[in-house]
């Protein structure tokens, strides 16, 4: 699940579209990732080799492969991963259209200074993909050990959740539409482009995951 807003004049105007897949099969992400450009294409309508991409969690699963799918198509990358990511041997790996900054997007002052060397980089900023999210493991209630949210360790964990999935991903629309609010508007009046990404989980969970 993914919801697409293109942010538009300076009223905020958003439009959402929703894209839904019903199971993983084969080619999962490329089919993924295939639609995400082809949003990002259609709804910025420019050349792809004039647009900057910032992907977060870039550096592994979804948004690695967004990466390496948004530099197939022409476009500036720049990830946004945690320093212990192997997201600094990936950028010098891919090519000189990548910029990694290593960066918990839960710590506002670090989101700010990503944006900032996004900004020193390329000048500027189209399109976001927030690919980052963390997830944990633990029954809600079990009928042989009772309620298993009393453990301390699942508050903490829960916590951990929300600040990546959610106000994480707050943290980086905001500081982005600083620089997508400074783009020309295009004959749509489109500014740039917000693609947030979400796990099947959240409608088909599976036993175990209490984050969902």
């Amino acid at each position: 699940m993914a919801w697409i807003c293109v942010r538009g004049d300076a009223s905020l105007r958003i439009q959402i579209i929703a894209i839904m897949m019903t199971s993983f099969v084969a080619g999962y992400l490329i089919t993924v990732t295939s639609r995400f450009t082809d949003i990002v294409i259609i709804a910025l309508g420019r050349n792809c080799k004039e647009a900057v991409a910032l992907v977060t969690g870039g550096a592994s699963g979804l948004g690695k492969a967004t990466v390496q799918h948004l530099l197939k198509h022409g476009f500036k990358v720049a990830m946004l991963d945690l320093p212990s990511s192997n997201g600094a041997f990936l950028s010098k790996l891919i090519n000189r259209d990548c910029l990694y900054v290593p960066t918990n997007i839960t710590l506002d002052e670090e989101v700010k200074n990503g944006m900032s060397k996004i900004k020193d980089k390329f000048g500027h900023l189209n399109a976001v993909i927030n690919c980052a999210g963390i997830s944990f493991n633990c029954k809600t209630f079990s009928f042989n050990k009772g309620n298993m949210s009393q453990k301390s360790s699942v508050k903490s964990d829960l916590k951990k959740v929300l600040a990546v999935n959610v106000v994480g991903t707050f943290n980086v629309i905001r500081h982005a539409l600083d620089l997508i609010a400074q783009n020309e508007r295009d004959e749509s009046k489109c500014r740039g482009v917000v693609i947030n990404t979400s796990s099947f989980s959240s409608f088909e969970p599976q036993f175990g995951q209490a984050s969902f």
